[in-house]
């Protein structure tokens, strides 16, 4: 079993135009989470496949999730 070595970082909504293949490219191999910011809220986030694909599954799975 691997160690979880991921860990976040943001990024302001300028520099990930400039930087997105690189940025995505990181997030899959390093297993970061990047949150995207807006005008210093965050806004989106971009994550590894797997942790986006478990998070689709529960919400699927329980529909009251969605509201927030």
């Amino acid at each position: 079993m691997s160690e979880d070595t991921s860990a976040s970082k943001e990024i302001g909504l300028r520099e990930l135009r400039a930087d997105l293949g690189s940025v995505v490219l990181e997030v899959g191999v390093r297993r970061d989470i990047t949150y995207v910011m807006n005008r210093g809220r965050r806004i989106a986030a971009i994550v590894p496949l797997d942790i986006a694909e478990r998070a689709e599954a529960l919400l699927r799975n329980d529909p009251q999730q969605r509201a927030g």
